[in-house]
């Protein structure tokens, strides 16, 4: 049945259905927040590892996005410590991930939610 499915979609006759984890990935590396919260309308897991041997949503949108995306991803229940950066000898937390990247505002961000302070609806890491 997949089959014939996929032969319909090759001549056009169908549509493919959208993959919310490649939403997700291409909106992280575009910086595209609209990509990113159909993505997240759509299910995407953002917990999961979606690119290289290790990254997850929080690894790229430190690397490529805005820390308006990296607090849309944290609002729509990404998991700070579970985006561990995982060193042969070594693991470090998101925040010192962040500060290998020089962006000291999410550093700030990270910290707290990894002392256990939750950041609230709207929350910013332009406030400080």
């Amino acid at each position: 049945m997949k089959s014939i499915k996929n032969i319909f979609i090759k001549l056009g006759l169908a549509k493919k259905e959208p993959n919310p984890r490649e939403i997700l990935k291409d909106g992280l590396y575009s910086n595209d927040i609209q990509k990113i919260r159909n993505a997240i309308d759509l299910g995407a897991d953002l917990n999961a590892i979606i690119d290289a041997p290790r990254d997850r949503p929080l690894h790229l949108a430190v690397d490529y996005a805005s820390e308006q995306i990296v607090m849309e991803l944290i609002n729509a229940g990404a998991k700070v410590e579970l985006a561990v950066y995982a060193y042969p000898c070594k693991t470090f937390p998101l925040s010192h991930y962040a500060d290998l990247a020089n962006r000291p505002n999410l550093v700030k961000v990270f910290c707290e939610i990894e002392a256990g302070v939750k950041p609230k609806k709207g929350y910013s890491p332009k406030r400080f």
